[in-house]
């Protein structure tokens, strides 16, 4: 099939920028977005998200973390909160409030109930 599409003149150096960065014919290029864009299978499009995720963290070689359970997770959280000082968990406490009236303000701005 071929379609005829209207793009500005920056939209098209964009475009053809793009496909010379990526080696390909501009008009492949389209192909790809479009087929990238109109994919249907859920399993697809959260497998290119993972693949971007890895490619990314390769790229900057961050570092994923140890996988860990939640629970695990949970009882870590409560070790460091054990060890807190008195004046630390007060700071903690106030950060938590000075968060949650900033998202209530933004909330209540929308129209939105409060959490």
């Amino acid at each position: 099939m071929s379609i005829i599409v209207n793009l500005t003149p920056t939209e098209e150096a964009d475009l053809s920028t793009e496909a010379m960065q990526s080696g390909i014919a501009t008009a492949d290029l389209v192909a790809k977005l479009l087929r990238e864009h109109l994919i249907s299978d859920p399993k697809t499009k959260k497998q290119q998200v993972l693949e971007r995720l890895h490619q990314w963290q390769k790229d900057t070689e961050t570092e994923t973390g140890p996988r860990v359970s939640a629970h695990e997770l949970f009882s870590r959280w409560d070790a460091e909160a054990a060890q807190l000082t008195t004046a630390e968990r007060e700071a903690e406490d106030q950060l938590w409030e000075d968060f949650q009236k900033g998202i209530n303000e933004t909330r209540a701005s929308l129209g939105m109930r409060r959490l």
